[in-house]
């Protein structure tokens, strides 16, 4: 048992980190998190633009975008291509797969 630990408990070379290994972790983990959400949000726009009708611009702000145009080159650069043409792609995939869609509806066509 340590007689008195210092100011605030932390013992270098006791398991807790000093600030600057600290500061390492965080700086290394830093973003991992945005691109979590980045990612989810490339996902619901493909969910949107696959099985809706509404043009991009409206997607984007449902997405919470400032503009059209920058939630184009976001999505360009997740996905490799504008989300028009990724709604086109997922589309044509979807009715050679008979898998068709009512338009709007991401139902099923009976």
């Amino acid at each position: 048992m340590h007689p008195h630990p210092p100011r605030g408990g932390l013992r270098p070379g006791h398991g807790l980190l000093t600030p600057r290994p600290l500061q390492g972790r965080a700086d290394r983990s830093r973003g991992r998190g945005d691109k979590i959400i980045d990612r989810r949000a490339v996902l619901e726009a493909k969910r949107l633009l696959a099985h809706g009708d509404p043009p991009a611009s409206c997607i984007a702000a449902q997405l919470g975008s400032t503009s059209a145009t920058n939630f184009s080159k976001f999505f360009h650069q997740f996905i490799g291509h504008s989300p028009i043409a990724s709604r086109a792609t997922d589309r044509r995939r979807s009715s050679e797969d008979g898998q068709g869609h009512m338009p709007g509806t991401g139902r099923p066509h009976r």
